[in-house]
């Protein structure tokens, strides 16, 4: 992973409070943004049940329009249908879920794109990219790290499709903020031992 992002000339971004700018040479620092990039997209990809949409799935357009066209086909033959079965079919033509515990079912593509969130969402805090997609991890490295935990990943165009969904939004969004977004903690700690942490052992030397 970490060739790719070198090729593609991927950088630390600079914090406020960064307590090793001046010891660390850039390519630890890289290094270990790139840890804590990693750790939160594998959190997600291994606990998913932890991240998961309680809400229930609202039905797709598609269904509340073919919903809406067959019960103006039922009333329109006078077609008797049973209450609780129209009811379901109403729900679905305001677009509601008649089924209020039908919610997000877990399989590897919901996984997939819990990782690609949180990717693309941290390194928009953690990362400059010279990608040509502003601030879009490069997808050669996303392919790489999905490929820790699937043999076959999807194709760098498929997800770059998932990617693309994160291009416009903005870090700062409330909304929309990674799932284990804790690093701003994560550097507090750091900063706090960092001076008897760096009184007992030096930093190794970049190769």
């Amino acid at each position: 992973m970490m060739f790719y992002l070198k090729e593609q000339k991927v950088k630390v971004r600079p914090y406020e409070g960064f307590p090793f700018t001046k010891e660390l040479p850039e390519i630890r620092e890289l290094e270990l943004a790139i840890f804590r990039l990693i750790a939160g997209a594998l959190e997600v990809y291994l606990n998913p049940q932890d991240y998961v949409e309680t809400d229930p799935i609202k039905p797709h357009k598609d269904i509340k329009k073919t919903t809406q066209a067959t019960l103006r086909k039922i009333d329109y033959h006078d077609f008797e249908i049973k209450d609780d079965f129209r009811q379901q079919l109403e729900a679905l033509a305001r677009g509601q879920n008649p089924d209020p515990y039908h919610c997000t079912i877990i399989n590897d593509s919901y996984r997939r794109k819990l990782l690609v969130r949180e990717v693309s969402q941290l390194s928009k805090k953690l990362l400059d990219t010279t990608s040509p997609k502003k601030s879009r991890f490069p997808t050669s490295a996303l392919e790489a790290l999905l490929s820790m935990v699937e043999e076959n990943p999807p194709t760098r165009r498929t997800l770059g499709g998932y990617q693309s969904i994160y291009d416009h939004i903005s870090e700062n969004d409330p909304n929309e903020q990674p799932h284990t977004d804790n690093h701003s903690v994560w550097l507090e700690d750091i900063a706090t031992h960092w001076a008897e942490l760096n009184g007992h052992w030096k930093l190794p030397t970049a190769d």
